[in-house]
Protein backbone atom coordinates (compact mmCIF):
# COMPACT_ATOMS: atom_id res chain seq x y z
CA UNK A 1 0.00 0.00 0.00
CA UNK A 2 2.50 2.58 -1.31
CA UNK A 3 1.18 6.20 0.06
CA UNK A 4 2.10 9.52 -0.76
CA UNK A 5 6.14 9.71 -1.24
CA UNK A 6 6.67 6.24 -1.62
CA UNK A 7 3.45 5.36 -4.49
CA UNK A 8 5.63 5.74 -7.92
CA UNK A 9 5.40 1.60 -8.16
CA UNK A 10 1.88 1.46 -6.97
CA UNK A 11 0.53 1.81 -10.66
CA UNK A 12 1.48 -2.02 -11.30
CA UNK A 13 -1.28 -3.14 -8.72
CA UNK A 14 -3.96 -2.06 -10.89
CA UNK A 15 -5.60 -3.46 -14.55
CA UNK A 16 -5.58 -0.71 -17.38
CA UNK A 17 -9.23 -0.56 -17.30
CA UNK A 18 -8.71 1.51 -13.63
CA UNK A 19 -8.60 5.58 -14.21
CA UNK A 20 -5.48 6.73 -13.59
CA UNK A 21 -6.74 9.34 -10.81
CA UNK A 22 -8.31 6.40 -9.25
CA UNK A 23 -4.85 4.96 -8.64
CA UNK A 24 -3.55 8.70 -7.04
CA UNK A 25 -2.62 8.61 -3.44
CA UNK A 26 -5.51 11.00 -2.65
CA UNK A 27 -8.08 8.95 -4.06
CA UNK A 28 -6.99 5.73 -2.36
CA UNK A 29 -6.59 7.59 1.03
CA UNK A 30 -9.98 8.87 0.87
CA UNK A 31 -10.95 5.37 0.08
CA UNK A 32 -8.86 3.82 2.84
CA UNK A 33 -10.52 6.44 5.03
CA UNK A 34 -13.79 5.36 4.43
CA UNK A 35 -13.22 1.74 4.83
CA UNK A 36 -11.31 1.78 8.10
CA UNK A 37 -13.56 4.26 9.46
CA UNK A 38 -16.91 4.04 8.18
CA UNK A 39 -17.53 0.59 7.10
CA UNK A 40 -15.03 -1.41 9.23
CA UNK A 41 -15.23 0.46 12.62
CA UNK A 42 -12.77 -2.22 13.85
CA UNK A 43 -11.11 -1.21 17.36
CA UNK A 44 -7.62 -2.71 15.84
CA UNK A 45 -6.36 -2.00 12.29
CA UNK A 46 -3.17 -3.21 10.33
CA UNK A 47 -1.64 -2.24 7.46
CA UNK A 48 1.35 -3.06 5.63
CA UNK A 49 3.68 -1.24 3.44
CA UNK A 50 3.36 1.93 4.68
CA UNK A 51 5.88 4.66 3.69
CA UNK A 52 7.85 5.98 7.29
CA UNK A 53 8.57 9.70 5.62
CA UNK A 54 4.97 10.08 5.59
CA UNK A 55 3.02 8.24 7.83
CA UNK A 56 1.84 10.81 10.40
CA UNK A 57 0.79 12.95 6.78
CA UNK A 58 -0.91 10.10 5.48
CA UNK A 59 -2.93 8.57 8.22
CA UNK A 60 -3.71 11.24 10.04
CA UNK A 61 -7.40 10.80 9.61
CA UNK A 62 -6.81 7.68 12.20
CA UNK A 63 -4.95 9.96 14.56
CA UNK A 64 -8.73 12.10 14.10
CA UNK A 65 -10.67 9.34 14.67
CA UNK A 66 -9.12 8.22 18.13
CA UNK A 67 -6.22 5.68 17.05
CA UNK A 68 -3.29 5.46 18.40
CA UNK A 69 -0.55 3.57 16.08
CA UNK A 70 2.72 1.76 16.05
CA UNK A 71 4.65 1.96 12.74
CA UNK A 72 7.86 -0.34 12.40
CA UNK A 73 11.01 1.25 13.06
CA UNK A 74 12.72 -0.21 10.21
CA UNK A 75 12.55 -0.92 6.36
CA UNK A 76 11.01 0.54 3.54
CA UNK A 77 7.51 -0.40 3.49
CA UNK A 78 6.60 -0.55 6.98
CA UNK A 79 3.96 -2.34 9.13
CA UNK A 80 1.86 -0.01 11.00
CA UNK A 81 -1.11 -0.87 13.82
CA UNK A 82 -3.81 1.05 14.67
CA UNK A 83 -6.03 0.77 17.63
CA UNK A 84 -8.46 2.55 19.65
CA UNK A 85 -7.00 5.12 22.54
CA UNK A 86 -10.21 4.77 24.22
CA UNK A 87 -10.02 0.98 24.09
CA UNK A 88 -6.54 0.13 24.51
CA UNK A 89 -3.40 1.48 25.88
CA UNK A 90 0.07 0.27 24.44
CA UNK A 91 2.21 -1.81 26.80
CA UNK A 92 4.99 -2.75 24.41
CA UNK A 93 6.04 -3.23 21.41
CA UNK A 94 8.94 -5.39 19.39
CA UNK A 95 10.13 -4.50 15.92
CA UNK A 96 11.94 -7.66 14.46
CA UNK A 97 12.34 -9.12 10.87
CA UNK A 98 9.26 -7.30 8.92
CA UNK A 99 7.43 -8.12 12.08
CA UNK A 100 5.75 -5.96 14.29
CA UNK A 101 4.49 -7.03 17.88
CA UNK A 102 2.42 -4.56 19.86
CA UNK A 103 1.00 -5.51 23.02
CA UNK A 104 -1.96 -3.49 24.15
CA UNK A 105 -3.71 -3.39 27.46
CA UNK A 106 -7.51 -3.48 27.55
CA UNK A 107 -7.72 0.42 28.86
CA UNK A 108 -11.80 -0.31 29.90
CA UNK A 109 -10.45 -3.51 32.68
CA UNK A 110 -7.58 -1.04 34.18
CA UNK A 111 -10.47 1.91 34.81
CA UNK A 112 -12.94 -0.34 36.47
CA UNK A 113 -10.32 -2.32 38.31
CA UNK A 114 -11.01 -5.44 36.86
CA UNK A 115 -7.50 -7.53 36.24
CA UNK A 116 -5.99 -6.38 32.77
CA UNK A 117 -5.77 -8.48 29.72
CA UNK A 118 -3.32 -7.86 27.43
CA UNK A 119 -3.71 -8.48 23.77
CA UNK A 120 -0.70 -9.00 21.56
CA UNK A 121 -1.30 -7.81 17.53
CA UNK A 122 0.65 -9.48 15.27
CA UNK A 123 1.62 -7.44 12.20
CA UNK A 124 3.77 -9.11 9.32
CA UNK A 125 4.43 -8.24 5.81
CA UNK A 126 5.72 -11.36 4.01
CA UNK A 127 8.05 -10.94 1.27
CA UNK A 128 7.76 -12.94 -1.77
CA UNK A 129 11.04 -13.69 -2.36
CA UNK A 130 12.16 -17.27 -4.09
CA UNK A 131 12.28 -18.75 -0.61
CA UNK A 132 8.55 -18.29 0.72
CA UNK A 133 8.02 -21.05 2.77
CA UNK A 134 11.06 -19.68 5.10
CA UNK A 135 9.32 -16.76 5.67
CA UNK A 136 6.09 -18.07 6.76
CA UNK A 137 8.01 -20.47 8.58
CA UNK A 138 10.03 -18.06 10.62
CA UNK A 139 7.15 -15.87 10.94
CA UNK A 140 4.82 -18.72 12.46
CA UNK A 141 7.08 -20.17 14.74
CA UNK A 142 9.89 -17.41 16.32
CA UNK A 143 6.80 -14.76 16.22
CA UNK A 144 4.41 -16.67 17.40
CA UNK A 145 6.96 -17.62 20.07
CA UNK A 146 7.91 -14.44 21.10
CA UNK A 147 4.23 -13.28 21.66
CA UNK A 148 2.99 -15.97 23.56
CA UNK A 149 6.05 -15.46 25.79
CA UNK A 150 5.09 -11.27 26.05
CA UNK A 151 1.74 -12.21 27.00
CA UNK A 152 3.03 -14.67 29.43
CA UNK A 153 5.58 -13.14 30.99
CA UNK A 154 5.26 -9.17 30.29
CA UNK A 155 8.67 -9.24 28.94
Amino acid sequence: MPNSEDGWWVYKYYQSHVAREAREWDRRQERMKNVMLNRGGSDIVCIQEACGSSFDQDFQFMAAAGYDAMLHNKFRFRTATFWRRDKFALVAAQHKDRVLVTRLRSSHEAAEGLKASDLCVVNCHLTGGPNPDKRLRQVRHERMWRARLTARTGA
